[in-house]
């Protein structure tokens, strides 16, 4: 197994069927953060608070269905 952890970005389209859009993988968290920060630029804060971080592992199955929390996720403009 490998123990590479990497950074989801993503924003949020649809709350109501939790649909979000892919926006990119980083190998750190300050990678991910940076990505959003660019994008967001000149977005309004209600835009902004669409965006999330969070953390996946190489190799690893993970799954977040129905509504619950990514665990470690979180929106960087709350």
């Amino acid at each position: 197994m490998n123990n590479s952890k990497l950074w989801i970005v993503g924003k949020i389209t649809n709350v109501l069927n939790d649909g979000w859009d892919f926006i990119g993988v980083f190998s750190d968290e300050s990678l991910a953060l940076s990505a959003i920060n660019k994008v967001c630029f000149e977005l309004s804060d209600k835009e902004k608070n669409k965006y999330f971080i969070a953390p996946a592992q190489l190799d690893e199955a993970f799954i977040c269905a129905n509504g619950t929390e990514w665990k470690n996720g979180h929106f960087p403009f709350e």
